[in-house]
């Protein structure tokens, strides 16, 4: 039971920023380089200080009104000289992207517990 609480209270002090995280996958900012990351979340479910991602064109619309606070996007989804509410970190691949930072984040959390 002490480690679920570990786990929880580990999450909840992660903090990142869009800055931060871009230059961990080498992505281009777009937006506030300082909005600040608490969690995860998938992009149909997002939650305000929560970082998702769209890859596929079908979730397009996300960019557009989704609470999130960051997108990890991929590089073809984005217009150009357009505002957006969340921060976006354009990519090549935003899935492969994620997923390189969700691994980064389970190394993080498998430190801090140990």
């Amino acid at each position: 039971m002490n480690i679920k609480i570990k786990k929880l209270y580990i999450c909840k002090i992660m903090e990142f920023t869009a800055s931060q995280i871009a230059s961990l996958i080498n992505g281009r900012i777009i937006g506030d380089e300082n909005r600040a990351i608490t969690g995860v979340s998938p992009i149909e479910k997002g939650e305000e200080g929560h970082l998702s991602f769209i890859s596929q064109e079908k979730f397009v619309h996300f960019l557009e009104n989704t609470p999130c606070s960051v997108l990890v996007v991929s590089e073809k989804f984005i217009q150009e000289n357009k505002d957006y509410s969340p921060t976006l970190i354009a990519v090549d691949d935003a899935y492969l992207s994620f997923q390189i930072l969700l691994n980064m984040y389970q190394e993080m959390k498998g430190k801090k517990l140990e």
